[in-house]
């Protein structure tokens, strides 16, 4: 509470309509839109000038629809994440209430050899093999840190029954934004209106 959320942005949920025809014809330009518009003007105002904020913190969210029919991808793609990002930090825990997923991604961790790159490759091939929904916004988060640097913290999954999804909270240390990553996710800073945080 005092070290993290204190110093922390949050992340809040994005949508991105997949039938639009703008994302249809070029796919993933609503996540960087969300980006660019939105968390990357709050990333340069509180973290790139004044550093003020030293993380992002929310969650990200995988569709009970696109995984219902095949339950070991989703939990393949939990293992890939939590094998990469999670396990060695225990910061959050789920509600007892909402722990009721927590154990069935944990066979699938001996498939993943915690290095990012490789891990992710192989989970791509495996879903694409299969015609499962590939997780965009999962595979950008995990891109942050793809170095396996520890700037990237995951936690475990929980069903969420308002929204029909599976979800789990992550922890990004801004300071290891890269230089190519910045340019990606907030763009040019000199079309920044700063003057729209003004209180």
């Amino acid at each position: 509470m005092e070290e993290v959320l204190v110093n922390a942005i949050e992340l809040g949920r994005s949508v991105i309509n997949k039938d639009s025809k703008m994302e249809r014809e070029n796919p993933g330009v609503g996540l960087l839109s969300i980006w660019r518009g939105g968390l990357g003007p709050l990333v340069y105002r509180y973290n790139g000038l004044t550093n003020e904020k030293k993380y992002l913190f929310g969650q990200v969210s995988l569709q009970a629809k696109d995984y219902s029919l095949n339950m070991e991808s989703m939990n393949k793609i939990f293992a890939l994440f939590l094998k990469n990002f999670g396990l060695s930090l225990n910061m959050i825990y789920p509600k007892e209430t909402l722990n009721v997923f927590c154990n069935s991604f944990y066979p699938y961790l001996e498939e993943f050899e915690g290095n990012y790159k490789n891990d992710a490759k192989k989970l791509k091939t495996f879903l694409k093999e299969n015609g499962i929904h590939v997780p965009s916004l999962f595979f950008h988060y995990g891109n942050l840190d793809s170095c396996n640097s520890g700037s990237l913290k995951m936690f475990l999954p929980v069903y969420n029954s308002l929204l029909d999804c599976y979800e789990m909270a992550l922890c990004y240390d801004l300071n290891s934004l890269s230089d190519a990553h910045k340019k990606m996710f907030i763009g040019d800073t000199n079309d920044i209106n700063l003057s729209a945080f003004d209180e």
